[in-house]
């Protein structure tokens, strides 16, 4: 019991954390809003660039545009999830 009571204090003071890293982030609006347009602008700019390359070469290897496209999603949207919960830490 004491054990799961420890986890339970370490998750609750986990998203206290996450509470406060993100009022803080939110704290100033302009900066926010030009990190989600900045953050938005890398995301496009880098998926356009390996679109081209699909476009000039066809294929890479045994992968096709539509693979390639749901891995870097995936990635993206995983960076994007640790970058938010644990920035700062």
């Amino acid at each position: 019991m004491n054990i799961l009571s420890e986890l339970a204090n370490g998750i609750v003071l986990y998203c206290r954390l996450v509470s406060v890293s993100m009022r803080g982030q939110m704290q100033h609006c302009a900066s926010f809003v030009m990190l989600v347009v900045g953050t938005f602008a890398i995301s496009f700019l880098e998926f356009g660039a390996v679109w081209i390359m699909f476009d000039r070469f066809g294929h890479l290897r045994d992968w096709s545009l539509a693979e390639v496209t749901i891995f870097y999603g995936l990635v993206n949207t995983e960076f994007a999830l640790a970058e938010a919960t644990s920035r700062g830490f």
